[in-house]
């Protein structure tokens, strides 16, 4: 019989080794079920970023968008609606001195982050108006972009950006507002559908 290495025949080979034999099947057999048999994700058809000094609960966040897309339409034609939600746990009011500031921190950079990349058009927010006087990234529900030359624009107008949110199962103060788009490229083209789904809630407000 043929000689194999150093343990003379296939089935001695196979006898020490079937370990790793097995541990590799085991990965490809995986690496098939994650990337051909695990069904894949739905794309979402709308993105909406909830902003909050205190994170939404599962419950919520499933009252959430349950609502919306109760509201909204299949944009992306996959036969479903679909929402997805990020959340950014962010306290405007707290100070370098306040407890917890370092996480903070952090989740005002991931927001940042956001607003730089515009992911992003829908935002939904417990505190517009810290929202708006840290960011300035608002519109106006007639469309208009604030003015930093409009001194007071943060406090005064907020109310003429964001409109009541409300939701069955979703029992928090809250308002939906939508950021500015900078470019060339129209809020319709960057965001399919989302300019009718702040129609819709704020028909409902």
């Amino acid at each position: 019989m043929r000689p194999f290495g150093k343990y003379k025949t296939l089935k001695n080979w196979l006898a020490y080794n079937w370990g790793w034999i097995a541990l590799a099947v085991l990965a490809v057999l995986f690496v098939l079920y994650t990337t051909l048999l695990q069904p894949a994700q739905p794309d979402p058809d709308y993105r909406i970023s909830w902003v909050g000094a205190s994170a939404l609960s599962g419950q919520e966040e499933q009252a959430l968008c349950a609502a919306l897309e109760n509201l909204g339409k299949d944009e992306n034609g996959d036969g479903r609606v679909t929402v997805a939600v990020t959340q950014y746990r962010v306290d405007f009011t707290l100070t370098n001195r306040d407890q917890g500031f370092e996480d903070n921190y952090a989740s005002v950079l991931k927001l940042l982050a956001e607003l730089q990349q515009g992911s992003c058009y829908l935002f939904l927010m417990d505190e517009p108006e810290q929202f708006q006087r840290s960011t300035g990234v608002l519109q106006y529900l007639d469309g208009a972009v604030p003015s930093a030359a409009q001194e007071g624009y943060e406090s005064e107008n907020w109310e003429r950006m964001c409109v009541p949110f409300k939701a069955e199962g979703f029992d928090r103060a809250a308002w939906l507002g939508r950021r500015c788009v900078f470019g060339d490229r129209t809020a319709a083209e960057l965001y399919p559908g989302a300019e009718e789904l702040f129609a819709a809630v704020a028909a409902r407000s």
